[in-house]
């Protein structure tokens, strides 16, 4: 039991240090964070004006044909293939005048509504939803539980240890998501001058899944202790 607990303590530890390594290898979080929230500020104030104006129902009228006559798109993540090299130009409407560009993340137009691998991916989505979904039922039924003072039990190590598996499903499935977009894009897209990357998928799930199944040790070990305990008595 104890070999158990020590194992899985080791795994969080490395899961942890990816996980930091990871985050630490991107663009910084609170400054992502900022960004984003300035940006959708002032497009929220922006639209708070101009939403009974005449020009803003042309607007939304121009935005749903357009969405109409779309029929696919990929985000693709981008590595250019030399650093020093700035190939694309963005115009300076302040100056007028064209300024270096290069490309991390592009939203393109694929040309082609249909997913090759559309029936997988839905497939796993399907299973990420429900992997979520029974997550969410054990936890309720781990804590109606634990209001019951049956702590060190059999029934909440199981639950425990599903929790944990489950996390470890979303992982997994995350992976072959992007697994899958990225072979899509791969065969339909390739731009000159950049690399086409495949994105990360977080940590948090497998730290957490690793954590719930240490837990399910943890109180098995409880139980063991309290029954030697009540044998003992």
């Amino acid at each position: 039991m104890l070999k158990r607990i020590k194992l899985l303590g080791t795994l969080l530890i490395i899961a942890l240090v990816l996980g930091g390594i990871s985050m630490c290898s991107t663009k910084e979080f609170g400054q992502s964070y900022k960004e984003g929230y300035e940006e959708g500020y002032a497009t929220a104030k922006r639209l708070n004006h101009e939403r009974n104006s005449p020009a803003f129902e042309k607007g939304v009228q121009a935005g749903v044909a357009a969405r109409q006559k779309v029929t696919g798109w990929s985000t693709l993540h981008l590595v250019p293939n030399d650093y020093r090299v700035y190939a694309d130009t963005v115009l300076n409407t302040k100056t007028g005048a064209a300024m270096p560009l290069s490309m991390r993340y592009v939203r393109v137009q694929t040309g082609t509504g249909a997913h090759p691998l559309g029936w997988l991916r839905s497939t796993l989505i399907v299973v990420y939803g429900l992997s979520i979904l029974a997550f969410i039922i054990l936890l309720i039924r781990f804590i109606s539980t634990l209001k019951t003072g049956e702590i060190f039990n059999k029934g909440n190590e199981r639950k425990l240890r599903w929790m944990g598996i489950l996390f470890l499903v979303t992982y997994a499935v995350a992976w072959a998501l992007e697994g899958v977009d990225y072979a899509f894009v791969k065969s339909a897209v390739a731009l000159e001058n950049y690399s086409v990357m495949m994105d990360r998928v977080s940590v948090a799930p497998l730290i957490a899944g690793i954590i719930f199944l240490l837990f399910a040790q943890i109180f098995a070990l409880g139980r063991n202790m309290k029954e030697d305990q009540e044998f003992m008595v």
